[in-house]
C-alpha cells in the first residue's frame, strides 16, 4: 500500500502587490531569521521596495520621498539590513548593495513573473 502524501493548504487574500510581497516577506523572515535579525516594521517597509522596484537611484529617491524620511537615516536603516544579511554589499564598490540572492529571487518569481504560490517544507 502505499503512503499518501498529506498536504495543508491555506489561502490569504491580498488587494495588491504591496500587499503581497509584505505577505511573502513575513513568511520569509519567520522562516528564514531568528531574534534580532527578524526584520522591523520599518525595515520591511524599506525592503518592500526593494523587492518590488530594485534597488535604484530613483527607488532610494522614492522612498525618502514617500516615507518622509532622511538620506541619513534611510542610509542607517540600509546598514542595519547589510548587518541582519536581507541587503548584500558591493564588492568594488561599498556605495552599492544588492538584495540578498534568496530575496532577488522573491523579486523574479513574485513581482517579474507573478506567482501566486510559497511551498514550504518542514524539516525535523
Amino acid at each position: 500500500m502505499s503512503k499518501e502524501l498529506t498536504i495543508h493548504r491555506n489561502y490569504s487574500k491580498f488587494k495588491n502587490e504591496i500587499e503581497l510581497i509584505d505577505k511573502v516577506l513575513s513568511i520569509y523572515t519567520i522562516i528564514k531569521y531568528e531574534g534580532k535579525e527578524q526584520l522591523r516594521n520599518y525595515e520591511k517597509n524599506i525592503l518592500i521596495y526593494y523587492v518590488r522596484k530594485g534597488i535604484t537611484e530613483e527607488t532610494l529617491e522614492n522612498v525618502i520621498q514617500d516615507k518622509g524620511i532622511t538620506k541619513n537615516y534611510l542610509h542607517k536603516i540600509n546598514k542595519d539590513l547589510r548587518d541582519k544579511g536581507y541587503l548584500i554589499s558591493s564588492e568594488t564598490n561599498y556605495r552599492k548593495f544588492y538584495l540578498h540572492p534568496e530575496l532577488e529571487s522573491i523579486r523574479e518569481n513574485f513581482v517579474n513573473k507573478k506567482f501566486k504560490n510559497y511551498f514550504i517544507t518542514f524539516e525535523k
